[in-house]
């Protein structure tokens, strides 16, 4: 019977079969979701008993709010199908990794007091605001990619394991979202971040060392700018009194020299 078909055809049915067997396989196991926790919060989000089959097709459409904080969740393995959540809360946790790169649709995402090490962000997202705050980042480069980040939310990193190293990337986001921004909460009797990059203090640093020496190299370039100047100035003095004393031969050559940018000026 199968005689009557092409070979192209049985290739395409056969992979037409597979990926539907693939969409419709129940994703509810330890395989999918290796952290009892998160697949206990993960279930009572897809409004299923415990053990009871869902799919990644069905998990891909939930939207909303997916709130797994409180609940010393250590794998989030499985974040990766909810692609159109909008929140993300899991703040209070024992993460060390959260790769998010599949979840395109955040807007928003509280991942603080956990242990992260790695924090991967979807490209291109439209992540407003953002608290890592209390974590163990050491990078934050990758949040240089990201065009809307905090545009009318704000970015929380203070109390990770950033330095002076990562002080360039820090004004640049400064710049781009602007400086934090707090009101004051009589209830609980402190301040709230409400908009802008908050990036200080650090586990190891307030950044003031970071500080005085963006000054001391910004004043040691205008030092060497100058002392480029006085040195160029010196050498066409030279050059004019050469040139009156009657040496035209040694005057235009270092004119030329001067000209075609041969003549090194060193401090």
């Amino acid at each position: 019977m199968l005689t009557r078909y092409s070979p192209l055809f049985l290739f395409v049915w056969f992979t037409f079969i597979d990926l539907h067997l693939v969409t419709a396989q129940n994703i509810n196991t330890p395989e999918y979701f290796p952290d009892p926790n998160f697949r206990s919060i993960v279930e009572s989000f897809m409004g299923v008993s415990p053990g009871v089959t869902f799919t990644a097709q069905e998990a891909k459409v939930k939207t909303g709010i997916l709130d797994c904080a409180f609940m010393d969740i250590q794998d989030m393995k499985g974040i990766e199908y909810f692609i159109n959540i909008n929140e993300l809360i899991c703040y209070i946790n024992s993460l060390t990794l959260l790769d998010l790169s599949k979840n395109v649709s955040l807007e928003k995402l509280d991942c603080s007091f956990n242990n992260i090490v790695t924090l991967i962000l979807p490209p291109l997202s439209n992540i407003r605001i953002l608290d890592c705050s209390f974590n163990q980042l050491t990078d934050i480069s990758n949040l240089k990619t990201q065009p809307v980040l905090g545009q009318d939310g704000y970015i929380d990193i203070r109390y990770n394991q950033l330095t002076c190293d990562d002080w360039e990337t820090i004004l640049f986001l400064e710049d781009q979202i602007g400086e934090a921004v707090y009101a004051h909460d009589p209830d609980f009797g402190f301040d709230i971040l409400v908009s802008g990059f908050a990036f200080s203090p650090q586990n190891d640093t307030d950044f003031s060392e970071c500080k005085s020496l963006t000054h001391q190299s910004s004043n040691q370039q205008r030092h060497l700018h100058l002392a480029g100047h006085l040195h160029l100035a010196g050498h066409l003095h030279l050059a004019g009194y050469l040139h009156l004393a009657g040496h035209l031969h040694l005057a235009r050559h270092l004119h030329h020299l001067l000209q075609s940018n041969q003549l090194l000026y060193r401090v």
